[in-house]
């Protein structure tokens, strides 16, 4: 049986981590930050979470590392949302074991900007951001890679992690 584990700031990575279940088709989710689980009876645990300056979420970050022996006992998928996919190498190693990282699939989704869900700092942020790209002449398109998640999928069923 299969978990994944997520946690959401603003509802890219809830939306990728329901997307996946569904294209895994056996596998439970949960917010790590409004439900509570227990790991007995899983035996694939997939973790996600959105990256706010580097870092993911606190509670999952600290969830990893308290769990992390019967993590290394389990088959493990790593997923992440993210505005900077080309920091992607430096966000895994910077924020979990290698050990673990090395023996999971892993995989980043894009992320949703979403301006109007954006409070105080992060909006002043946004908002440098936006007038940086502006003023170069940059118009990313920020959204979830909703087939990067169906491809997850298909490589987590072909590697019998799910």
């Amino acid at each position: 049986m299969t978990v994944i584990i997520y946690a959401s700031l603003h509802g890219s990575t809830e939306k990728a981590a329901k997307m996946l279940a569904k294209e895994l088709g056996n596998a439970k989710t949960f917010d790590i930050n409004k439900e509570s689980f227990n790991l007995d009876g899983f035996d694939t645990v997939i973790v996600g979470s959105y990256v706010r300056m580097g870092v993911f979420d606190k509670t999952v970050r600290k969830f990893v590392l308290k769990y992390y022996p019967v993590l290394m006992q389990k088959k493990t998928a790593f997923f992440m949302c993210s505005l900077m996919k080309e920091n992607e190498e430096k966000y895994w190693k910077n924020n979990f074991p290698p050990q673990l990282i090395e023996k999971s699939l892993t995989a980043h989704f894009g992320c949703e900007f979403e301006k109007e869900k954006f409070r105080g700092f992060e909006k002043r942020v946004a908002k440098s951001v936006m007038k940086r790209n502006d003023e170069k002449g940059i118009y990313p398109i920020y959204e979830l890679d909703e087939d990067r998640i169906v491809r997850f999928g298909k490589e987590l069923k072909n590697n019998g992690i799910s």
